[in-house]
């Protein structure tokens, strides 16, 4: 798992409004580090939403579809509901 939210990471790095996705995906790690599952859950939600609400703006679709896709799989890792 570590290795995918730093794939995420790394995609995420420079790309949207500031450094908000990056400092979303960061939250996400260090929670997943501390083991607070129910927090890094919560932090991909607010990702996620915050991919929507940039798609087709400072993201294009393509790359929309694949921060969501990815986030999908780290959140059925962890076990998000």
């Amino acid at each position: 798992m570590p290795l995918r939210l730093e794939h995420l990471l790394e995609d995420v790095s420079g790309i949207g409004p500031g450094k908000s996705l990056r400092s979303k995906v960061a939250r996400v790690q260090a929670s997943y580090e501390r083991e607070k599952y129910q927090a890094a859950c919560g932090q991909l939600r607010s990702f996620v939403n915050q991919v929507d609400a940039q798609a087709g703006k400072s993201l294009t679709d393509d790359e929309a579809h694949a921060f969501k896709a990815e986030a999908s799989a780290i959140g059925e890792a962890i076990g998000c509901g």
